[in-house]
């Protein structure tokens, strides 16, 4: 259940957060990440593995049974900064709470490595998962951010090649319209601690290199989006990227997919990240475990039937 009232934890949190300078360069981006993330260390059950996935270098990390699915995740950063280590808690929780195991994908980060480098690392990992005998109906593709911006494009990709396609996707605060549109840009101004119009102009600029904002591959919203598997995304009432979860969610249905839309009444951007400190963190990091494993189970129920 999500809670209507928002707990002292995250409270706290968000007051913190939203104290913090606003960075005005990707240096700057990369020095703040780094000190919120040195707080986040995995959960001290958890082990890790580093891997190279066909080129792409990865991280397998599982917490207890890890038999029932596998979920490919991609970290958020806006295209920019951060990897699979600066995500190890959530990623080890999430392994946890699903009885599974994650890979998290360390892709090429931009304006070194432009769009489409990000989403050519994702769906090369995709590949080399199926390619390593993972049935993809046990695969669920996770992301935050601009992660699940990549594995959205990913599903995508996979869709148009032939590629299967994995039991679900799941979304957290998704950044799918680089063109900043949103009507909650504007709204949720006040209310959002991280992400501003300006600053993801400006990340979005350093990612897209020339390319065009609209391009489906880059700004899923602008896809066509039929095929795809059950999607959960869960964002933030407060975040500037409430607008284009919404919309999402009502494309993924007009195009005849099955999506739940989750809407958190005080979350921030990400909050699940802050599992270890926060109730309704490891609270959304549960639901989307148990939407992940029903999902899997759900494909491995329809691949049995003659």
């Amino acid at each position: 259940m999500i809670a209507a009232h928002p707990s002292r934890e995250l409270r706290e949190l968000a007051a913190e957060l939203a104290a913090l300078p606003v960075p005005e360069t990707i240096e700057e981006e990369h020095a703040s990440w780094n000190r919120i993330c040195a707080a986040l260390d995995a959960a001290p059950d958890a082990t890790w593995e580093e891997v190279d996935a066909d080129g792409v270098p990865c991280v397998w990390t599982s917490a207890g049974p890890s038999d029932a699915c596998t979920i490919l995740y991609c970290h958020g950063g806006a295209f920019a900064i951060g990897s699979p280590w600066h995500n190890r808690d959530m990623m080890s929780r999430i392994a946890r709470a699903a009885g599974g195991r994650v890979l998290g994908v360390d892709y090429r980060l931009a304006p070194e490595h432009p769009f489409p480098a990000a989403l050519d690392d994702t769906v090369a990992a995709c590949r080399w998962l199926l390619e390593s005998g993972v049935d993809p109906a046990t695969v669920v593709l996770a992301g935050d951010s601009c992660g699940a911006n990549l594995v959205l494009g990913a599903a995508l990709r996979a869709r148009d090649t032939g590629l299967p396609l994995p039991a679900a996707i799941a979304a957290i605060s998704p950044w799918v319209d680089l063109t900043q549109a949103g009507w909650s840009y504007e709204t949720n101004a006040a209310r959002d601690p991280f992400v501003t119009k300006d600053s993801m102009d400006y990340l979005a600029a350093s990612y897209l290199a020339g390319a065009s904002a609209e391009d489906p591959a880059a700004s899923q919203l602008f896809a066509d989006l039929a095929g795809l598997p059950p999607v959960l995304v869960q964002v933030g009432a407060g975040e500037a990227l409430l607008a284009e979860s919404v919309s999402l969610v009502e494309r993924l249905g007009r195009a005849g997919g099955f999506a739940t839309l989750e809407i958190w009444p005080h979350g921030v951007h990400v909050w699940p990240m802050w599992a270890a400190r926060v109730p309704e963190a490891q609270a959304a990091i549960e639901r989307l475990a148990a939407f992940a494993v029903s999902a899997v189970a759900g494909a491995a129920t329809a691949s049995r039937v003659p």
